[in-house]
Order: C-alpha cells, then structure tokens, then sequence
C-alpha cells in the first residue's frame, strides 16, 4: 500500500535520526507511543466520544546518515511496546537494504504506523524536508532521537491546534537535561517513562542532572518580535500544519539554525499571530557532554546573525522604511552586545533597535494587543541598557535609555557611580 492510498492518520510524528545513541532513540520513540494513553486518568486523553484524539499515528524517521543502530533499536522497542499496549503496529522500511522486512498489517486496521525513509542528502534540514513529505497528517509533530516527550504533550498540542485554526506552529516550554554522573546533594529527576524502559529492557538512567527549564514566550505578538534576537521556541517541542511548513520549506543551505531561519521567514509571510507556546512543560531536551567546536559556534553565530538581519530587512521593506544601520554587523552587536569594541558600535545598535521597532509596531498594529505593545517597549528598555552599561556616560545609548526610561533615576546614579568606580 503507498501512501497516497493509505488511511490518514490523526497525527504524524517527524523524527531525522543521526545517531541516538540507540538507548536514547528507544526512550524517544516509546515517549511518542506512550501519548495516547494513561494508566493515571483516561479522561485525560479521551474525547467527548471517548475516542483517541492521537490514534490512528504515523511516526516517520528519516534516516540521516545514522550509523549506530539507533533506528533499528527504536523499532525493536516499539514492536515490544506495541505488544504490552495491545496496539496494532505496522513497520514499513523505505530503505533499500530493508523493504523485506516490512510488516504486512494493512493501514486501515493500524493503530501506529512507523514510516522509515532515507535523507536524499545529508543535513537535518534535507532530512526534514523530504520526511515532511511522506507525514500523512495535516498536523505534524517534531521529535528529536534523543529527547523524550513528556506526558500529555501531543494531547494538548493537538487540541489546540483543532480550537485556533490561525496558528500554524505551537510550542511548549522544556526540560534541558544531561545524563552524567551527578553527585548525591545535586538535584535528581525521574525521566518520563523511564518505568516503560525497565520494562522493555532498555537501559534508561532514572537519575539526571537537570540543567534548566526554558519557559518561553506565550504572547503570539511578543514572541514575533523577541525571534529577532533569539530563537524563542524550541524546535523538538513544536506542532505545526505541515502545508504552511512545506510552502515555506526548511533551507537546505543552513547547517546549523535551520529552525531559527524558518520561523523567522514564516513569521514575515503569516505576520506575527501564527506562532505561539503552550505553558506546560513538553519536552526534556538532551544535553549532551561533548562540545561544539569553535567553527561549528561561530558557524551557528554568523547564520543566526544572517537570519535575523534579513528578517529585519523584510520588516524595513515592508514599511517601505530604510535604515542605513541596518548592517550584519550591528545586527551581531545588538544580538550580543557583547561584541560591541567602542561606543560608536553599541550607539550603532541602539540606533537600530529603535528604527526596527517603530517599523515592527507600524506593520503589525492592527493586530498587537497593548499587553503586547507594552512588553516589546520593556523588552527594547532593557536591550538599550544592555548596550549602554558597557560604556555608561560616554556612548549616546545612555542617553537614549534615560530618555526612554526617566522614572529609573536611582538606577541611573547607580550605574553611573559603579561606571565612575571602574574608570578610577
């Protein structure tokens, strides 16, 4: 049976697969398969028919390149699953060393079918792009191999998505976790479905180190404008309508923030109410020890940088504004002011950050509420200061944020007293 004459599925699950490792994959997939259902409250999960919300599910992993027998690891556990769920499954392997061992449970009669596929060309962006393809449900989830999703986040995601037809991706908020040695007095947390894993005789350590919880932003029209200077929803948490995505398509070009470059251009073709997070924590994300090298973060740097000075590009074009400041270099400053080496850098950015904000304001303002209004004015307060704390009184993004914010003129002495101290 091909895929265009297959049932539809209610949900498809995209998930590339690198490498894993295999432990962790297995643990990713059996937290996919374990949403539809609840040993605590069946109510939970249940429609007002008593009905899945999440069944019939299509999981589609793309093969990346993966090397480590994570994908095999990941179908050995869910046929194991599938069995202790009492759930019909159905493996079908694309791959050319593999189509023999394909199941042969009709789709009609299927409860979860995984969909194996290898990426045409290396890079998780191709490996996305060709995986959306074969997702056969309007709606699709993304997973990493190696993250675990946490209870009810498919559940909740999906029945915001059929009660605001508006938005077209909708994230949660996340776990960041590392799986190494930790001493007794540090904190310790049960992963989700780690009892699952026992069961199944997958080694998953129940104890783990967690690094941070990432709380993002749930305004639609703050978060629009926050995605100027940072990624602000996590790419393994999101739910997204898999037509809006494919017509806009990942950039197979970009190595490293695939995902920052494709919100930014959605959010410039669907305007800023077509994004948002959900408050509950969906995602525990994967930290792993090893480091990027210092090419693969400044590669990382320079294509952020690079997104975001043409998304602010497209803002100035379609206000029909110009600003000459608007250059990869100041971009660079005022998403880190770090950066900045002289006055005239930071008074650059400054000048920027206020010119992209009356435009941002100007093209979305039939549709940004006045909480909305309110936070970016706040958030550009405290850019500002970020800039001008580097050189206080003697840079003109100081004068800028005590225009800005003259009711802050104990602040305002304080800095000036410990920028005097510094100088002495």
């Amino acid at each position: 049976m091909t895929a265009d004459n297959a049932s539809v599925p209610k949900l498809s699950v995209l998930i590339p697969v690198h490498n894993g490792p295999p432990n962790a994959a297995s643990h990713a997939i059996m937290s996919i398969m374990m949403q539809p259902f609840d040993e605590v409250d069946k109510s939970l999960i249940l429609n007002s028919d008593g009905e899945s919300d999440l069944l019939p599910m299509q999981i589609v992993l793309v093969d990346d390149s993966c090397t480590d027998s994570s994908i095999d690891a990941m179908v050995g556990s869910a046929m194991k699953l599938a069995d202790i769920l009492k759930v019909t499954l159905s493996v079908r392997d694309s791959r050319p060393k593999y189509q023999a061992m394909n199941s042969s449970t009709s789709l009609d009669n299927t409860d979860i079918t995984i969909d194996i596929f290898a990426a045409t060309r290396s890079g998780v962006a191709s490996a996305l792009n060709y995986g959306l393809k074969q997702c056969r449900s309007e709606l699709v989830g993304r997973m990493d191999a190696d993250d675990i999703a946490a209870p009810y986040r498919l559940i909740n995601q999906i029945r915001f998505m059929h009660a605001n037809p508006s938005f077209d991706v909708v994230g949660t908020s996340t776990n960041r976790f590392a799986m190494q040695k930790v001493r007794l007095s540090e904190f310790k947390s049960l992963l989700p479905y780690c009892n699952t894993c026992h069961a199944l005789g997958v080694s998953a350590a129940e104890e783990c180190r967690v690094i941070g919880t990432s709380l993002f932003i749930s305004d639609p029209g703050f978060l629009a404008w926050s995605m100027l200077f940072s990624c602000s929803i996590q790419h393994p948490s999101v739910m997204y309508r898999k037509r809006v995505i494919q017509n806009i398509g990942y950039d197979e070009n970009i190595k490293s923030c695939e995902d920052y470059d494709l919100w930014l251009r959605l959010i410039s073709q669907n305007k800023c109410k077509s994004m948002t997070n959900l408050a509950f924590l969906g995602v525990w994300h994967r930290k792993h020890g090893g480091s990027k090298s210092s090419s693969e973060s400044t590669n990382q740097k320079e294509e952020a940088d690079s997104a975001s000075c043409q998304a602010m590009a497209r803002i100035f074009e379609d206000t029909r504004a110009s600003c000459n400041r608007l250059t990869l270099d100041n971009v660079s400053t005022l998403r880190n002011p770090s950066r900045a080496r002289s006055p005239e850098e930071v008074d650059a950015a400054a000048f920027l950050l206020e010119s992209i904000e009356h435009a941002f304001i100007k093209l979305h303002s039939k549709s940004l509420t006045s909480q909305e209004l309110s936070l970016i004015h706040l958030d550009v307060d405290g850019r500002i200061l970020e800039l001008a704390e580097r050189y206080v009184n003697q840079c003109v993004a100081w004068k800028i944020w005590c225009r800005r914010c003259p009711d802050r003129r104990i602040e305002m002495l304080s800095l000036l007293c410990h920028s005097e101290h510094k100088g002495d």
